[in-house]
């Protein structure tokens, strides 16, 4: 694992990294932790995305269409 901090208070954690079954797709797993003074950073990723919230809430937004999401801490 290494730690990656990729902007003040954004910091990135690469978990594994696996081809999937269908050729020219994997799958990516990283830990992603997010400080309050952290900038909101636009970007994009060529697939699916899964999020899972540990502590806080954190709101997305799809440029794709006009699903939002808000997602709570879960314990």
């Amino acid at each position: 694992m290494s730690s990656v901090q990729q902007a003040p208070g954004l910091t990135r954690t690469d978990l594994q990294q696996h081809d999937l079954s269908v050729p020219g797709r994997e799958v990516i797993q990283n830990r992603v932790d997010i400080a309050p003074e952290a900038p909101a950073i636009r970007h994009w990723h060529p697939g699916e995305e899964i999020i899972y919230v540990l502590e806080g809430t954190l709101s997305t937004r799809s440029t794709a269409s006009t699903r939002r999401g808000s997602a709570p801490a879960r314990r």
